[in-house]
């Protein structure tokens, strides 16, 4: 069975992290897709993340997939117009159920893994932790990228958790090695 497409799953993730409508445009050609996003000015950070840091990981994620595809993949982030009306409060809490975050993580590792299984506990109302195990990387790209790949798929589901204002941690597991990424580049509420 092949992957969902990764500008299905991209713009899924846009459509699950933005609380406003984004305009999200897809140019699909024979050798690739681009996808441009334009969201709402209080969703603009969301997606940006703090830094950049969660806009980076969302394009090293596509340029692992295109690793894996040969079929190019751009992603691009368009300023909103008008002002950013700032950061709603902060506080994990609420009814959200992950199990789109769940999905698009299994998505996403279908494209860059010939093994994948992803899963999730929920030890409280408050907190998921999705489970990954993958084995045989795609491509050598995916291979040499791997620790970086973790740690912006780790970002990735970490801001979309907290734009739900629900904790969503994640546990990796490559080719049988439990992937322990380093406390200083964890995603940690404020970082």
């Amino acid at each position: 069975m092949e992957p969902r497409p990764i500008e299905k799953l991209l713009n899924d993730y846009v459509r699950m992290t933005c609380k406003d409508e984004a305009k999200v445009t897809v140019a699909a050609w024979s050798g690739g897709v681009s996808l441009s996003v334009e969201p709402s000015p209080r969703d603009f950070g969301k997606i940006l993340g703090k830094g950049g840091k969660t806009f980076k990981a969302i394009r090293l994620v596509a340029h692992c997939v295109e690793s894996c595809s040969k079929r190019h993949v751009a992603f691009g982030l368009d300023k909103p117009d008008g002002p950013n009306p700032g950061q709603e409060a902060s506080g994990f809490s609420g009814d959200w159920d992950p199990a789109p975050a769940v999905e698009f993580a299994r998505g996403i590792c279908e494209h860059l893994f010939d093994i994948s299984e992803v899963g999730r506990v929920d030890p409280s109302s408050s907190e998921t932790i999705i489970t990954l195990t993958l084995a045989g990387p795609k491509s050598d790209f995916v291979k040499r990228s791997e620790i970086d790949l973790v740690i912006a798929l780790d970002r990735m589901l970490f801001s979309l958790g907290r734009t739900k204002k629900r904790y969503l941690k994640t546990s990796f597991t490559i080719d049988g090695e439990v992937i322990d990424i380093p406390p200083e580049l964890k995603s940690v509420d404020g970082r």
